[in-house]
């Protein structure tokens, strides 16, 4: 998977994050907290790396293509 992320940073804040999924900053501290997408607290600073960010977008495309193939599968069989 080709880098979508600035390679000039290694951690994003939870706004830039949210931006760059399209999600609410508050969703975003809600996966970090979930322990979903791994992030670093310092003090009250959290930074997420960038490499976790990229894998945590590319298991939600593995996880989506799989139900596409599942599902797929099951309504042609119908």
């Amino acid at each position: 998977m080709a880098s979508m992320m600035p390679t000039h940073k290694r951690w994003v804040r939870p706004a830039e994050a949210a931006e760059m999924l399209s999600l609410s900053t508050r969703e975003v501290y809600y996966l970090c907290a979930s322990g979903e997408l791994l992030a670093v607290k310092s003090g009250r600073a959290v930074r997420i790396p960038l490499d976790a960010l990229e894998q945590w977008i590319a298991d939600k495309e593995a996880e989506a293509r799989e139900k596409v193939r599942h599902y797929g599968n099951k309504a042609r069989h119908q």
